[in-house]
């Protein structure tokens, strides 16, 4: 029920406006200044934004945040879902990751107005840079295996990494590389075509909702962060890639003579800018074509988690963390561990779930049904008035039956095969190919069953219930 799109351009209802003062005030007490909420395009789905803080300040106020979020909610007989992609074919829910770089004086140097020209392109094109010699850690970040289900789709980036910087920036790069300075002033006013209106300054804040990383006026927004996960990773990640960037800048100009440095600037810029301008894409993420320029343009798309884990322990990433006294070997090594082993647990944890709910629920409502109507049948063969519609229906829960049976069989079967001796990387492979797979299939006959099924015989909540 997202196609009027009723909830996104509505306004807040009473009881989730309720919560979200109840909220605000939790949040001030605790010194979190959470500024906005809002509806998003789910049914039931909400935004709420803090203002900026420096880094380390902001990631503990959205671990805070997330606690306060469940806490309130049960206070007011609500529950919230942190689960990136808690209903199939409905909006997932994430979290913009904003980043910006200030001196420390406070001004922000990704602000092209307010930074001088040659500083305000080295830190744009240091991020362009960073994320594309590293974009396989940037993907990892985001790795978890309910965010898999979320991207890709309704809003959410693809698992392909871009970077987003627009028209705007777009022609300033090519006529930096002209040799020619061009200002955000210059280019980002619209024209309306008539000296009768005043000059309206175009806002350069992007929605193109497909791309994982975009540049929105004066900082980056990562969009591929899960809803249910903390933006540490991604932001020490962040961080680190791009100090590695400014380091290698930095080593260059301090090796040439000081009335040498502008010029070697220069030419280290534009040299970047060549070299990394693959990583930039404007388009639609979501395009067929994109995935082929992607793979032509040596970008991998690391569809799923385990894909991108094994990338944590490349050498060049292991050097990278060593060299910038972030992480050591030996613990790169002991969190790709607990993040194979994390995964693996959270997906076996659902299939055993799965199986409570097709055993316990599904499958004896689905027998009631199944001799609610078998009755009917055999009523209707007495009286010779036996009809094609109830036969055809007979038919189809006795097939849902058998094939919801077989399902759940493999699942088991499945989950009780010994992965004990695999690595850590082969067991999530396993249920990654193996498990997650079967899991899908019982999910997929049961949903078409539903739709043909009285609301007494339907095992849980539907979407209605819940989301309404």
């Amino acid at each position: 029920s997202q196609d009027l799109y009723h909830h996104y351009l509505g306004e807040i209802n009473d009881k989730i406006s309720t919560f979200m003062h109840e909220l605000d005030e939790e949040l001030w007490k605790v010194g979190v200044m959470a500024k906005i909420q809002h509806n998003e395009v789910a049914p039931a789905q909400h935004e709420v934004v803090p203002v900026f803080d420096q880094v380390n300040t902001a990631t503990d106020q959205n671990n805070l945040l997330m606690e306060l979020l469940s806490k309130v909610a049960d206070r007011n007989n609500l529950k919230v879902l942190l689960h990136e992609k808690p209903f199939a074919g409905i909006n997932g829910s994430g979290k913009h990751n904003n980043w910006s770089i200030s001196s420390n004086d406070g001004r922000n140097l990704l602000d092209i107005n307010k930074t001088p020209f040659d500083l305000f392109m080295t830190m744009f094109v240091s991020v362009i840079s960073a994320i594309d010699n590293h974009y396989d850690l940037v993907r990892l970040t985001t790795a978890s295996s309910s965010n898999d289900h979320r991207l890709g789709g309704n809003e959410a980036p693809p698992s392909i990494i871009s970077v987003f910087i627009g028209e705007n920036m777009d022609k300033i790069l090519d006529d930096y590389l002209d040799g020619k300075i061009s200002t955000d002033d210059e280019v980002a006013y619209l024209a309306h075509g008539t000296p009768n209106l005043p000059t309206l300054r175009r806002d350069n804040c992007d929605r193109n909702r497909t791309s994982p990383f975009a540049f929105t006026g004066n900082k980056f927004e990562f969009r591929m962060v899960g809803s249910m996960q903390s933006n540490a990773l991604p932001n020490f990640v962040l961080c680190t890639i791009i100090a590695k960037e400014l380091k290698k800048i930095a080593n260059l100009l301090e090796n040439c003579e000081e009335n040498e440095r502008k010029s070697k600037l220069n030419e280290i810029l534009k040299h970047n800018i060549n070299s990394h301008r693959r990583i930039i894409f404007n388009g639609n993420g979501y395009d067929e074509e994109w995935k082929i320029e992607a793979e032509k343009r040596g970008l991998k798309d690391y569809k799923n988690s385990p894909d991108c884990f094994v990338n944590l322990l490349k050498e060049q990433n292991i050097s990278l963390f060593e060299e910038m006294k972030v992480l050591s070997k030996n613990e790169m090594a002991l969190r790709y561990d607990i993040y194979l082993k994390t995964y693996v647990e959270n997906v076996m944890l659902e299939a055993r779930v799965l199986l409570d709910m097709i055993n316990k629920e599904v499958l004896p409502l689905l027998c009631d049904y199944y001799a609610e109507v078998s009755s009917i049948v055999e009523t209707m063969s007495k009286i010779k008035s036996a009809n094609n519609y109830i036969l055809e229906k007979h038919k189809f829960i006795d097939e849902t039956i058998l094939a919801i049976s077989e399902s759940a069989k493999t699942l088991e079967d499945a989950m009780e095969k010994d992965i004990s001796k695999l690595s850590e990387l082969d067991k999530a492979k396993y249920v990654r190919d193996d498990i997650l797979c079967i899991m899908k299939k019982v999910r997929e006959v049961y949903d078409e069953a539903e739709k043909h099924l009285p609301e007494k015989y339907i095992a849980f909540p539907t979407y209605n219930d819940l989301l309404f």
